[in-house]
């Protein structure tokens, strides 16, 4: 079962975002509680595929959903909407039905999706009167493929050479790109690492690192280009100033395919 999220709220408008501005009907008491969603099951919660089990193919799973509810009042209606978590697409929504003499309200999901399909979707469940009181609540579906192919890294830049500041001025930066791509597609990459080799002393610590591509971290310029980066900056060092560095990029995947590694060699030498 998952753990839901709840939020209880009252709309300043007279139309939340599922109901028409309709008055007709008896008006909500104001005075009892308003309609609370307790619990949301999800059945399955995680779909999972192995290509020995499942091969390639495009497929439909389906998803009960039963919301436990207290406190409904006649014009109170249950309602779903399904929410891609990586576009932000509602990609469906509709009313939940009662099952007969209780208090759980129940509908199928149908997700359209292939075997080698990484997918996250936020399932939230609305119950507000057209007094504009109520909560929601919300819980997850994933969909877990396998990949086909593995990520594979097309480009990388990196300095081969960075002088050291002399004392007193400020510190130099070396930055290092990978741009990867993945056949089972872009959104299929889990990471990008690079991994820092001290000649002299062995793998530096914290290495791998893990390589952003969000526009800001690590002095990446644009966020989701497919372009990661990692950055480190030269200080001055008189004591120690020549250093020699191997450097290996890789990829990982949603199905923890590794890509090939691409190796190249990084100097600091003194001022």
């Amino acid at each position: 079962m998952k753990h839901l999220l709840l939020f209880t709220f009252i709309l300043i408008s007279g139309c939340s975002f599922f109901y028409s501005c309709d008055t007709t009907g008896q008006p909500d008491d104001l005075l009892a509680d308003p309609p609370t969603i307790t619990d949301i099951l999800i059945s399955p919660s995680t779909a999972v595929f192995t290509q020995e089990e499942h091969g390639f193919k495009d497929t439909t799973l389906t998803f009960t959903i039963e919301a436990t509810l207290e406190y409904l009042q006649e014009s109170h209606t249950p309602m779903y909407a399904l929410t891609n978590r990586s576009s932000g697409e509602t990609v469906a929504e509709d009313v939940l039905s009662q099952l007969e003499n209780s208090n759980i309200y129940s509908t199928e999901i149908h997700i359209e999706t292939s075997t080698t399909s990484f997918e996250e979707y936020t399932v939230s469940v609305f119950a507000i009167g057209k007094d504009g009181r109520g909560n929601y609540g919300q819980t997850v579906i994933k969909i877990d493929g396998f990949s086909n192919y593995p990520p594979k890294i097309i480009e990388t830049s990196s300095p081969e050479e960075i002088i050291r500041p002399a004392p007193g001025e400020a510190d130099k930066l070396a930055l290092f790109t990978a741009k990867v791509t993945d056949r089972d597609g872009q959104g299929t990459i889990k990471g990008v690492f690079i991994r820092v080799i001290n000649l002299a002393s062995g793998e530096v610590t914290g290495s791998p690192f893990l390589m952003s591509d969000d526009g800001s971290t690590n002095e990446d310029e644009t966020a989701n280009d497919f372009v990661f980066t990692w950055s480190q900056t030269v200080p001055p060092n008189e004591e120690d100033p020549d250093r020699d560095f191997d450097i290996e990029f890789f990829a990982i995947d949603k199905g923890d395919l590794i890509s090939d590694t691409v190796r190249t060699t990084f100097r600091i030498r003194g001022n």
